[in-house]
């Protein structure tokens, strides 16, 4: 069935197939690159938001350690802090709706995050605030926020922050196995287009062989053998509908055309007798004949020659005899079908290359984008590490000041029991007191009765005479002793009383001094309370950012990854263009009229050098190379 196929449908054929196959292979590898690019800015996009969403928790977090800041020292620094905060979350939430676009879901979640913000601030922070400027509100303003309003504002906020977190953290994961997908893709294709085009270049290659240059090379033979004068050689290819069978008709109509030329030579002859005139005349015809089938025979070997060298400008531009015209017009048609096939697949050739050439500088700039990505995230992770280091020295001096403020609660806790013990003696000495008072009453009363008892001895005495002197003396120094006892009596029972009263005011002031202790011990606690939420809250922070910075951590890997995949497939793409030069070298044998000679081999485009990826610390990507440029000659 071939054999009845013009040459030049059968190079078009043959080219048109590689040229498909190198289309469709290049198609599928743009559409990959096209596909992992917008991959790519999705990602972008979600690592952004997860940013952001770490960025909005932070602002959070710092307004609670403002708000904390302000209760203890009351400070307007830390006040003014906790509004400032809060204009860095509001800056944090309008990027993120920014960068969100339309997309429905998370601009919800970002609105409900917006509205218990908004509710925390109003309802909790400010009256906060304003409630601890007041040292004696301060337990009131602590109990505010540690109540369960406060909690119904930030739980649902740290809810709505973590799941955008998570969801983009989901959402970047998902685009990367897209990612590797995609590169396994071009890789694979690449593979089997590189894989395809050989053996079909190969395989075409060998069948235009075995073709056209076989049967050229067998009917060439079978001229010379037709010339040298074997008319009994067979003609070949005669039954082919190409131009290489119409040769072989051309050919067996010269043969036809010598047997006959024989045949008239053997009459001629036969009535040579005849007519000596008639036998020169016919000799000089028959010599022009030969000298006309010789001059056409050299004339149709030399173009076979240079046919078979590659030279397609080949043209059988001499006279010939009228018989042998037809031969000459068949053979220069052919030749001009082959010369414009062969020029169409030179340029299709040339359309590849340069076509190969833009998907190298394409993924080239991938490569340079995909490695400045890289240096970004890789900034990134060291300023979160910073912020890490920073919460971290917070967090230990939040945890030492909680321990002082235990100590402290503890040694206020002792003062009170103390002074407790110290209220309890006072009593006891006041008790005391008051037996003593009641003794000395009686003492008092015996000295009365005794001094009573003395005047109605002397009495007595005086009206028993000379008889009762001795014992008038004897009451009247008893009478003197029971004064003198009362007297001392009524003063001790005077001091007893300034003691009573002086106890009695120690008393209340120790009292006292228990009851501000007591005051003291719960303030110490209310502080080592709000100290021990500020340490734990610290603790919180410092965790959240190391998440956020393993995050990032594991983004800047995936998208060295990335680089490395697109490095791959720009070295893929480079391997097939320096294989689509080697088909443009198979066609460089032959010369066409757009060249005088056979063109010399297309030297392949030199491999585009692809930057190695490296850290810099800067956010600055590796030096872009500067683009080979591809060195091409005309066929």
């Amino acid at each position: 069935m071939l054999k009845h196929i013009a040459i030049s449908r059968k190079i078009a054929g043959c080219f048109a197939v590689l040229l498909c196959i190198a289309l469709g292979v290049g198609g599928f590898v743009y559409r990959n690159l096209t596909s992992t690019e917008a991959t790519m800015e999705r990602q972008v996009l979600h690592a952004k938001l997860q940013l952001l969403a770490g960025d909005m928790r932070f602002a959070m977090t710092r307004q609670e350690n403002s708000l904390r800041g302000f209760m203890l020292t009351r400070d307007p620094y830390y006040s003014g802090r906790v509004l400032k905060h809060n204009d860095t979350f509001r800056g944090y939430l309008a990027e993120a709706r920014a960068a969100a676009g339309g997309q429905k879901d998370i601009l919800a979640k970002l609105d409900r995050l917006d509205e218990r913000q908004a509710g925390w601030l109003e309802k909790i922070a400010k009256p906060a605030l304003v409630l601890a400027a007041d040292p004696a509100k301060t337990a009131e303003a602590a109990k505010l926020i540690t109540s369960d309003e406060a909690a119904s504002y930030l739980d649902p906020a740290e809810e709505s922050v973590n799941g955008l977190r998570d969801g983009e953290k989901a959402e970047f994961d998902a685009s990367t196995e897209a990612m590797d997908a995609d590169a396994a893709h071009s890789r694979l294709a690449l593979l089997l287009g590189f894989g395809s085009l050989v053996l079909a270049s190969g395989a075409l290659g060998f069948g235009l062989s075995r073709a056209i240059a076989r049967p050229v090379v067998t009917l060439r033979d079978a001229m010379l053998k037709l010339v040298r004068g074997d008319l009994a050689t067979d003609v070949p290819a005669r039954e082919r509908g190409d131009e290489i069978g119409a040769m072989a008709k051309a050919v067996e109509t010269f043969k036809q055309t010598a047997i006959e030329q024989r045949r008239l030579e053997a009459e001629t002859a036969a009535s040579r007798a005849a007519s000596e005139d008639q036998r020169s005349r016919q000799s000089a015809i028959d010599h022009a004949k030969a000298e006309d089938l010789r001059h056409f025979v050299h004339a149709v070997e030399a173009g076979f020659e240079r046919l078979s060298a590659g030279d397609l400008t080949v043209r059988m531009d001499g006279g010939v005899a009228p018989e042998f015209e037809p031969i000459r017009q068949t053979f220069n048609q052919s030749v001009a079908a082959l010369e414009a096939a062969i020029t169409a697949v030179v340029g299709s050739v040339g359309t590849i290359r340069t076509g190969l050439g833009e998907i190298n500088v394409a993924a080239g700039d991938l490569s340079q984008r995909t490695e400045q990505q890289a240096a970004s995230l890789e900034e990134t992770v060291a300023a979160l590490s910073e912020v890490t280091r920073g919460i971290n020295g917070t967090a230990d001096v939040a945890a030492r000041a909680e321990a002082s403020a235990s100590t402290a609660k503890k040694n206020a806790e002792a003062g009170g029991a103390i002074v407790g013990r110290a209220v309890e003696a006072m009593s006891k000495i006041e008790n005391s007191s008051i037996e003593i008072g009641k003794i000395i009453g009686v003492i008092d009363e015996i000295a009365f009765q005794t001094n009573l008892l003395a005047l109605n001895a002397g009495v007595e005495a005086a009206r028993a005479g000379e008889s009762g002197k001795g014992f008038a003396v004897v009451a009247q120094e008893v009478r003197a002793l029971a004064q003198r006892s009362a007297e001392a009596a009524k003063e001790i029972k005077t001091l007893i009383g300034a003691s009573a009263t002086q106890v009695g005011e120690g008393v209340e002031l120790v009292s006292a001094t228990g009851r501000a202790l007591d005051e003291i011990v719960g303030q110490v606690g209310h502080v080592a309370e709000t100290i021990a939420g500020i340490a734990h809250s610290a603790r919180e922070q410092a965790t959240s950012l190391k998440e956020v910075a393993t995050a990032a951590d594991q983004m800047d890997k995936v998208t060295q990854q990335n680089a490395a995949m697109v490095e791959e497939t720009t070295a893929a793409a480079q391997s097939l263009g320096t294989e689509t030069a080697e088909l443009a070298a198979l066609t460089s044998r032959f010369r066409t009229a757009g060249s005088s000679a056979p063109s010399a081999r297309a030297a392949p485009s030199r491999p585009r050098v692809v930057p190695q990826l490296r850290s810099t610390g800067r956010g600055g990507a590796a030096p872009k190379p500067a683009a080979a440029a591809d060195d091409w000659e005309e066929f």
